[in-house]
């Protein structure tokens, strides 16, 4: 349901599956949507229903909340930051290796070990991962 008349939509939905709801609960991240849909479905302001009626006779309950997006906004900025930082630094480690002559960390290759031993060590020269900087 994008745009407007939500609550009309979900009024239409209800008749048209013939259904009895005792309670609607209603959460959008639009404040006027969750207060028209809160507005429509209370018989006491809506214009057109003169006779005071419930629009839903059988509607005993209605819950319309505004969610805030901005706090889920800034969770979801801050793990796409975590996420980016961690495929950084493994795009590092990789192009390392990669430096070194070797295919990967899942490489059987016989001269990975000492090449990992010589990172870790860090016995290479400046020139065999950088060979494009003059020293």
């Amino acid at each position: 349901m994008s745009h407007y008349n939500k609550a009309e939509s979900i009024h239409a939905y209800i008749d048209h599956y013939r259904l009895s709801p005792k309670q609607i609960i209603f959460i959008d991240d639009f404040c006027q949507n969750a207060y028209n849909v809160g507005w429509y479905f209370s018989c006491r302001t809506y214009e057109r229903n003169k006779a005071k009626v419930p629009p839903i006779p059988s509607l005993q309950r209605v819950d319309s909340v505004w969610w805030d997006p901005s706090v889920e906004r800034d969770i979801q900025q801050s793990m796409v930051l975590e996420q980016q930082t961690a495929n950084a630094e493994k795009e590092t480690e990789t192009e390392t290796v990669q430096a070194a002559g070797v295919q990967g960390e899942d490489s059987f290759d016989a001269k990975y070990d000492s090449v990992r031993q010589q990172i870790e060590k860090e016995t290479f020269e400046d020139k065999f991962f950088y060979p494009y900087i003059e020293m």
